[in-house]
């Protein structure tokens, strides 16, 4: 939009000065279109990030001009093929049809046939119903198989700290008995050594005591020596 330019102090513009105001009217115009054309540039720039956060970018609309006639396309295939298979089935059932009114046992054959394969779809629901029942039922025995041997195992090992105790306490029993069986060994060294020393003893004052019988025998003959120390 272009700058106004304010009126003269008289309000009325005259002759002499209108060719001027246009002038400057006109020299003020440039800068207003470039201001223009940046907020301009400004707003496209804003427009077109909002845009590319929502999901939209350059030749979105091509892209989805080309998706739409390759889904339109594929869909008039699907169909086609559809209407194919239907009118094969239809082809089927008319010659079902036909060669169970030319045939009366062809009715049952047909009856039996279907038969047989409800028949085959209840067996399948029923052993995967028997199956997940088994499924269940090993589960629910595993699980107090499991709870059991816990059960088991924490036994066992309360027996095995018992057996423990024990055993500490046979160890500690053991090893007062060997201390004892030590101290009862030292003692029987000490008595047998003292034993010993008596011995020698005795039998030191046995030979003195022979000695002396022999020299006093060689005096006299009279005296005789006691049994006890011949």
């Amino acid at each position: 939009m272009p700058l106004e330019i304010p009126a003269s102090s008289s309000n009325i513009p005259s002759s002499s000065n209108t060719s001027s105001s246009h002038a400057v009217t006109m020299s003020e115009r440039a800068p207003t279109n470039h201001i223009r054309a940046e907020v301009v540039a400004l707003l496209s720039d804003m427009a077109n990030n909002c845009l590319h956060e929502l999901g939209y970018y350059y030749g979105m609309p091509q892209e989805l001009q080309t998706y739409k006639a390759k889904l339109t396309e594929a869909e008039a295939y699907i169909f086609a093929s559809k209407q194919k298979e239907a009118q094969q089935m239809e082809i089927h059932l008319n010659n079902a049809r036909a060669i169970l009114q030319s045939n009366p046992h062809a009715a049952q054959v047909f009856d039996l046939q279907q038969q047989n394969k409800k028949l085959y779809a209840d067996n399948r629901v029923l052993v995967a119903t028997m199956q997940n029942t088994n499924d269940a039922q090993a589960a629910q025995i595993a699980g107090q198989d499991v709870l059991s041997l816990q059960q088991k195992l924490q036994k066992y090992r309360l027996k095995c700290k018992e057996l423990e105790s024990r055993l500490n306490q046979a160890m500690i029993a053991v090893q007062q008995h060997l201390g004892e069986i030590q101290q009862k060994n030292n003692e029987l060294a000490t008595f047998a050594q003292k034993y010993k020393q008596l011995s020698d003893t005795h039998n030191r004052a046995l030979n003195e005591l022979r000695q002396l019988h022999g020299e006093y025998m060689a005096s006299t003959s009279v005296w005789c020596l006691p049994k006890e120390l011949t």
